[in-house]
């Protein structure tokens, strides 16, 4: 209702089509901007709760974790920046006031007081509440609007005060918010008195056996809204509402009954993601039973291969001790050779000094008188060709004539002592080099 009389006064509410439409158990309509509404439940959702199912009383509403809450917020409040008065209504500002506060440092809250026997009715016949959970709700939704909200930004009205003298107040809530003062009479009339259907009183909260809480906070909201009462009685009484936030802490904690059916609806949920889980970590156990198996099968591939790495490593030295052992042998037969051989050639180089013996005694003999006169022949061939003389002695002469040719043909004996001996040097002066077989 106070909302519907404050956009009648000029208060700018947003576009029509993105308000709330009215039901059949409210024809005049809920007056609430759509898009407030969802950002509210947004916020409420991130922090773990809803509207039946409030927050931490100290929850941190500047945490990084709402930076796109607060820029989808601050999209939303630019939208009314043509407007010069507007705002918004929406019960669940009560729980995210702090949130809006950081982004509107001039806000000013509107808060109308019901009887909490008023709003649980209300509730039960709209969401088959409990009185119980409605009256709990109401305790909790007016102490954090009024803990977070400070005294000179907000202003507390009464839903009766509407039906006594509704021109007064609305002229009173004008003036705190700066709307234009001449709609106010048009915007009273429009209180239909006949459309309450449900009245208590504060006698009703005590035969109803609230709890005390309960009706001490309310009695310090209808203090506050009241502005004739005298500033000795409003003192006192925000005494009182101080302190019993102290008294009524601790039974925030305790569970809604909203708390409750969230958590039931929540299990299907939860059981859902348990199995969900569950075939995940069979799959996993499945996996890290192949990575088993092929760690198993590397491990014997890698014995395998040190196995064939050490035969090999055997198999190499035997083979290199074979060679080294073939090697051996071979030197020593290469030092037989070289003996061998050194020794045919001592023995050639003493056959060769035995023919140029004999080539010498030859020739002293063809120049003896002697053999001249014995072969007169021999001796004429012989000078006339000094190059074929003939000895005149049969094959001895053909002897002394072959090792002629093949000595003019192999100068190389008369120096092959020193070229062993030169060969046998060298070898024994690098011992560590190896002789080609």
């Amino acid at each position: 209702m106070l909302t519907r009389l404050l956009h009648t006064c000029g208060l700018y509410l947003g576009p029509e089509n993105e308000l709330m439409p009215a039901q059949a158990d409210n024809p005049d309509g809920f007056w609430e901007h759509l898009r407030f509404v969802a950002l509210n439940d947004e916020l409420l959702n991130a922090l773990g709760g809803a509207w039946d199912l409030p927050p931490k009383a100290d929850e941190n509403f500047n945490h990084a974790r709402l930076d796109p809450l607060r820029t989808k917020a601050q999209l939303l409040i630019e939208g009314f920046d043509s407007a010069s008065v507007w705002g918004w209504k929406d019960p669940r500002n009560s729980l995210t006031l702090p949130f809006w506060q950081a982004l509107l440092p001039t806000l000013k809250t509107l808060i109308i007081v019901r009887n909490p026997l008023e709003v649980a009715y209300s509730m039960s016949k709209r969401n088959g509440t409990s009185y119980s959970f409605g009256l709990r709700l109401w305790e909790i939704y007016n102490r954090r609007v009024i803990e977070t909200s400070s005294d000179q930004e907000r202003l507390v009205t009464h839903y009766d005060f509407f039906f006594e003298n509704a021109e007064t107040e609305l002229r009173r809530i004008a003036q705190f918010i700066g709307l234009p003062d001449p709609e106010v009479d048009r915007a009273a009339a429009l209180v239909a008195t006949r459309r309450r259907h449900t009245h208590f009183t504060i006698d009703q909260l005590i035969e109803a056996r609230v709890s005390a809480e309960v009706i001490e906070l309310y009695r310090a909201l209808v203090a506050e809204a009241d502005h004739r009462a005298s500033p000795s009685a409003k003192k006192g009484i925000k005494g009182k509402r101080a302190a019993a936030p102290q008294t009524a802490k601790p039974r925030e904690a305790d569970l809604l009954p909203g708390a409750v059916s969230r958590l039931n609806a929540s299990v299907p949920e939860g059981v859902a993601q348990i199995e969900h889980l569950e075939g995940e970590i069979r799959q996993l156990t499945l996996h890290l039973a192949r990575q088993d198996g092929r760690i198993a099968e590397m491990e014997a591939n890698a014995a395998r291969h040190e196995r064939e790495r050490a035969e090999s490593f055997v198999q190499i030295n035997q083979l290199l001790h074979a060679r080294s052992i073939s090697l051996a042998e071979s030197e020593a037969r290469g030092d037989e050779l070289r003996n061998r051989l050194r020794r045919q050639l001592q023995a050639t180089k003493k056959l060769s000094r035995l023919l140029d013996d004999l080539d010498d005694a030859a020739a002293r003999l063809r120049s003896s008188r002697r053999w001249q006169i014995a072969n007169p022949v021999a001796a004429l061939k012989a000078k006339l060709s000094p190059a074929h003389g003939s000895l005149g002695y049969g094959h001895l002469e053909k002897i002394v004539s072959a090792y002629q040719k093949w000595r003019t043909t192999h100068p190389e004996v008369t120096t092959i002592d020193d070229q062993i001996r030169t060969l046998i040097s060298g070898v024994a002066s690098a011992p560590g080099q190896k002789a080609a077989p």
